[in-house]
C-alpha cells in the first residue's frame, strides 16, 4: 500500500463493503492502484465521497471539453489532453485540487477520528480509575480506623479506665481490661510516654514495609508475580494508603504529647519529658517496625523463590502438570509425549493440565469477585453493627466507633489527595525534597485533632453526663476517625526512610514533628487554661 499517491490524474472512486470497514480504491498515476481502508463512519465516508463528487465532475467537464476541441479543430488532438483536464479542474467549483490533497483529506479525516476516540477511551478510564481508588481508599480506611481503636483498646485503654464513666463493657473486656502496656496520659497511670496509639502505629509500618515492593511488579509477596492481584493498583493504594495510613495516626500522638505537655486536663500535670521520650519512641518504633516488614518482604522471596508458570514434579514415576495457559497445556502434552509411550497416559497428562487450568480461571474469577464485593459489605455490616450496638444498646462507646467509621474515609481520600502533591515544586529550591503533601495531611490532621481534644476538655470532660451526648461523640468521633485518618506515620516513616541523604530524613522528621507541637499548644493551651 503507498503512503500516497504520486501526481494525481482522472480516475473513479470506488468503495466496496467489508464487514467492519470500507476499502476506498483511488487511482495513482503508476500502475497500480492505491487503497485507503477507513473504518465506516459517516464522517469518513463524506470525505471520500466528496472527492467522488469532484472526480465524477471533473471527468463529465473534461468530456464537454474535449467534445468542444474536437467540434472546433476538426480533430482529436491528444497533446491537448493535460490542457482539457487542467481546465475542467479550474471550473469545479470547492473540491480538492488534486488526487493528493483527496488522499490527505480522507487519512487527516480518519486519523482525527481516531484520536478523539482513544482520547474519550482515556478519559473513560481515568475517571474510572479515580472512582475506583477512591471507593477501595475509603472502605479501607474505616477497615483501618476500626483496628487502630480496638487496639488502643486492648494494649491499655480497657485497663486504665476500668471502674470508670469511661469504661467500655462489651465482650473484649474481660480480656483487654487485664493488659496495661499503654496510657492515655490524663489519669494516675504513669508511662504516658508510651502513648496509646503506639502499638497501632507499630503494626501499621510493619505492614507498610511489608507491602512496599523491592521487585518491580510484585507489590504483594505472598502472591506469585502473574497473579492478578500485582496489576490491581487500586487494591494496592487501599491497602497502603487506605488500611496502612488510617490504621496509624499522627494527629493522635501528637494530640496526647501535646496534653501531657500542657497538664491541665492531667492528674499527674505536666509531663514534659515523658512527652519528649513520647516523641522520640513515636519516630523510632514504627520505623524500626518499618525496616522489619521490608526484611520480611526480602525473606518471603528468598524461601519462597518465584515459580514458573509451569510447575512440574516427579513423584512415584508420575508427571504432575499445572498449567495456567494454553501454552502451558501444549506444553503439557509435549512432555508427556518425551516421557510416555502409552496413548491412555498422554491423554491423562493433558486432561489433568486441562483440568488445573480451568480451576485456576475459577479460583482467579472467585478471588476477584470477592476483593470487589466483600469489603463493602463487611464494611457496611460493621457500621451496622456499630450503629445498633450504640443506639439500641445505650453504648456511648459504639456511638462514637460507628460515626467514626463514617469520617474515617474523608480524612483518608483527602489524604490521598494531598499526597499527590508530594512531587510539587516550590518558592525554597533548598526545600523541593519535601513531600509537601503529606507534611500538609499530618499538620491539618493534628489542627483538627488538637481542637477537638480542646473542646472535649472545655465543654465535656467536667460533666460525666456529657460524655454521651451527642455533641460530644461527635467531637470524639471527628478526633479519631476524620483527623486520625487524614494524619498518617506509616507514609511519614517510608517518606523518611526512602529520601536520599540522612540529612534530609532528619530536618523532614524534624519539621512535621515541630511544625505539629507548636500548633498544638497554640491551640490547646488558651482554651483549656480558660476553664
Amino acid at each position: 500500500m503507498q503512503t500516497e499517491p504520486s501526481v494525481p490524474v482522472d480516475g473513479d472512486l470506488t468503495a466496496m463493503e467489508g464487514n467492519d470497514e470500507r476499502v476506498v480504491e483511488l487511482p495513482c498515476s503508476s500502475d497500480s492502484d492505491c487503497f485507503i481502508s477507513v473504518k465506516d463512519s459517516p464522517t469518513r465516508l463524506a470525505a471520500c465521497e466528496t472527492y467522488k463528487q469532484h472526480t465524477t465532475a471533473s471527468a463529465g467537464r473534461i468530456k464537454e471539453l474535449g467534445d468542444l476541441d474536437r467540434l472546433e479543430d476538426g480533430r482529436d488532438n491528444d497533446a491537448d489532453d493535460d490542457r482539457i483536464r487542467l481546465q475542467a479542474a479550474a471550473e469545479v467549483d470547492d473540491a480538492p485540487s488534486s488526487l493528493t490533497e483527496a488522499f490527505r483529506e480522507v487519512f487527516q479525516t480518519s486519523l482525527a477520528e481516531k484520536n478523539t476516540d482513544e482520547s474519550c477511551t482515556t478519559r473513560l478510564e481515568e475517571q474510572l480509575n479515580y472512582w475506583e481508588h477512591i471507593a477501595y481508599i475509603s472502605c479501607f480506611a474505616l477497615f483501618g480506623t476500626v483496628v487502630r481503636i480496638y487496639t488502643a483498646r486492648f494494649f491499655g485503654l480497657d485497663c486504665e479506665y476500668k471502674n470508670t464513666a469511661m469504661a467500655v463493657n462489651d465482650f473484649l473486656s474481660p480480656l483487654t481490661e487485664h493488659i496495661c502496656i499503654t496510657a492515655s496520659g490524663k489519669t494516675a497511670s504513669t508511662g504516658g510516654a508510651l502513648f496509646t496509639d503506639l502499638p497501632a502505629n507499630m503494626i501499621g509500618c510493619f505492614l507498610a514495609g511489608l507491602l512496599t515492593p523491592s521487585v518491580d511488579g510484585h507489590n504483594l509477596a505472598w502472591f506469585r508475580a502473574d497473579h492478578p492481584l500485582q496489576r490491581r493498583k487500586a487494591f494496592h493504594a487501599a491497602l497502603r494508603i487506605g488500611f496502612c495510613g488510617s490504621l496509624t495516626t499522627f494527629s493522635s500522638w501528637n494530640t496526647q504529647m501535646v496534653v501531657m505537655m500542657d497538664g491541665t486536663a492531667t492528674v499527674l500535670g505536666a509531663q514534659v519529658p515523658a512527652a519528649i521520650f513520647g516523641y522520640l519512641l513515636g519516630i523510632m518504633c514504627p520505623l524500626a517496625s518499618y525496616f522489619f516488614g521490608r526484611h520480611v518482604y526480602d525473606w518471603w522471596l528468598l524461601i519462597h523463590p518465584q515459580r514458573d508458570t509451569v510447575n512440574e514434579s516427579v513423584e512415584h514415576g508420575q508427571l504432575m502438570l499445572c498449567a495456567t495457559s494454553d501454552s502451558d497445556v501444549e506444553s503439557a502434552a509435549t512432555t508427556s509425549d518425551a516421557r510416555f509411550t502409552t496413548s491412555r497416559q498422554r491423554w491423562s497428562t493433558t486432561m489433568h493440565a486441562i483440568g488445573n487450568k480451568c480451576y485456576n480461571y475459577f479460583t482467579r474469577f472467585m478471588a476477584a469477585m470477592a476483593l470487589t464485593v466483600t469489603p463493602f459489605v463487611v464494611a457496611a455490616l460493621l457500621v451496622g453493627a456499630f450503629a445498633f450496638a450504640g443506639h439500641v444498646e445505650n453504648m456511648p462507646f459504639y456511638r462514637k466507633m460507628w460515626l467514626s467509621a463514617l469520617l474515617a474515609p474523608f480524612g483518608a481520600v483527602l489524604r490521598w489527595w494531598l499526597v499527590q502533591f508530594n512531587d510539587s515544586k516550590g518558592y525554597w529550591k533548598s526545600l523541593e525534597f519535601l513531600p509537601w503533601g503529606t507534611l500538609t495531611a499530618n499538620v491539618l490532621g493534628c489542627f483538627v485533632s488538637i481542637l477537638a481534644e480542646a473542646l472535649n476538655a472545655k465543654y465535656f470532660s467536667m460533666d460525666a453526663s456529657m460524655h454521651s451526648s451527642i455533641l460530644s461523640v461527635i467531637v470524639l468521633a471527628l478526633e479519631a476517625g476524620f483527623s486520625g485518618s487524614l494524619s498518617t506515620v506509616s507514609t511519614l516513616i517510608s517518606e523518611l526512610a526512602t529520601l536520599k541523604t540522612v540529612g534530609r530524613s532528619y530536618i523532614y522528621g524534624t519539621a512535621t514533628v515541630v511544625m505539629s507541637l507548636v500548633i498544638g499548644l497554640v491551640v490547646y493551651c488558651p482554651m483549656t487554661h480558660n476553664m
